[in-house]
């Protein structure tokens, strides 16, 4: 059964990453994300985890209303359960506030659902399998209080309706922005409304017609960035010929891509990606893994990031690419 990963990093421990790999041991594995503010100090631990397991970490800048993993997210799995015809089972860790819509499109698409969640709520009776985590604590008390005196009786309608107006008629490439706004107004203001019931006469009736209609759209060739980097699949070098291999099962056919001359796809994305020819072979380099520090860091520890990246730095001028990207 093909697998599909998302954890919300910024609340689920990383004491979980064991137990959470474990429940996909007999899966096909084709998508491994996981989403936080990777500049944050509290996160060291997870970065260790999401390395060693071959996460694709996804930076979600924090802000001080909101924490915005969970806009990211919602974007990226809906984008994927639409694109991408492989995914058969959905492990979904998350404090699991504003998933209810999301695990109801899931079920919705068939796929089989696996949550991790700090405690049981309305959405555990969606998931065909539920491991309940020890919760960590969020970074706002206040908010924190909230949800637990009122998620089983009054979830959010306001943020639905927001979310599904956006939805429908902003499926474009300014989706997260518009989509962080109003679920921050919406987790700040309205909390104490009813999710649940707007999820069901909304998102039903609209969301499965639009997304269907954006399969090639901007937001999708946007998307393709994603894929070519999971090809990769967590190496800093790999033949063209198995990242085409690689591509060939994880790609949605509306992509059309040209496997034939798939150097004309990647020259598209310098900043993420260098190719080097080998005499007949051509070497891919994964140059995206640069992209997760700053150039000023890259400028201050070159030493460090020379041997944390040497395999990409015995074919590329250190000075040269970090200017480039």
């Amino acid at each position: 059964m093909n697998c599909a990963i998302y954890i919300d990093a910024d609340n689920i421990s990383y004491k979980h990453a064991n137990e959470i790999i474990t429940k996909a041991s007999n899966s096909n594995v084709i998508i491994k994300k996981i989403y936080a503010d990777w500049s944050s100090e509290q996160m060291k631990n997870w970065v260790v985890k999401a390395k060693e397991y071959g996460f694709q970490g996804v930076q979600c800048f924090g802000n001080l209303k909101k924490q915005t993993s969970d806009i990211y997210m919602i974007t990226d799995i809906i984008n994927d359960i639409y694109n991408n015809e492989f995914i058969e089972m959905i492990i979904l860790a998350t404090a699991d506030i504003d998933f209810t819509h999301l695990c109801h499109l899931i079920k919705e698409k068939n796929k089989k659902l696996v949550l991790f969640i700090p405690h049981k709520s309305s959405i555990s009776y969606l998931s065909d399998d539920i491991v309940i985590t020890k919760k960590k604590k969020l970074k706002n008390n206040h908010m924190e209080n909230h949800f637990e005196n009122h998620l089983k009786n009054h979830m959010d309608n306001h943020l639905k309706n927001h979310m599904d107006n956006h939805l429908k008629n902003h499926m474009d490439n300014h989706l997260k922005n518009h989509m962080e706004n109003d679920m921050e107004n919406s987790l700040e203001n309205d909390m104490e409304n009813s999710l649940e019931n707007d999820m069901e006469n909304s998102l039903e009736n609209d969301m499965e017609n639009h997304y269907e209609n954006i399969v090639t759209s901007t937001i999708v060739q946007d998307n393709l960035l994603i894929y070519l980097i999971t090809a990769m699949q967590n190496r800093m070098t790999i033949f063209i010929s198995q990242f085409k291999s690689y591509l060939r099962k994880i790609i949605p056919k509306e992509y059309n891509l040209d496997f034939k001359n798939m150097e004309n796809v990647l020259i598209k994305y310098p900043k993420h990606f260098g190719m080097v020819k080998k005499g007949k072979k051509i070497k891919i380099f994964a140059l995206f893994h640069l992209l997760e520090h700053s150039k000023e860091e890259l400028e201050k520890y070159p030493d460090k990031f020379k041997e944390k990246y040497k395999e990409i730095f015995s074919v590329y001028n250190y000075k040269k690419l970090i200017n480039k990207i």
